[in-house]
């Protein structure tokens, strides 16, 4: 499970403590809810929602 910090109004996930990003690849995975949310109440950050994203296995293409 993936976790990132994803802000309502700009629709950009956290990239680091400075930056923001549109690209989910590059966004900070925090691998924990828990942790997100602390992280967030540190900073007194609203207006952010904790995104859960399941890792889903990769399919294998057949050529057959």
């Amino acid at each position: 499970m993936k976790t990132f910090l994803l802000n309502q109004r700009t629709s950009q996930y956290l990239k680091n403590l400075r930056e923001w990003t549109v690209d989910r690849d590059e966004a900070f995975d925090f691998q924990n809810a828990t942790v997100a949310v602390d992280f967030c109440r540190d900073f007194n950050w609203h207006e952010i929602h904790v995104l859960l994203i399941k890792d889903l296995p990769k399919l294998k293409k057949s050529l057959s």
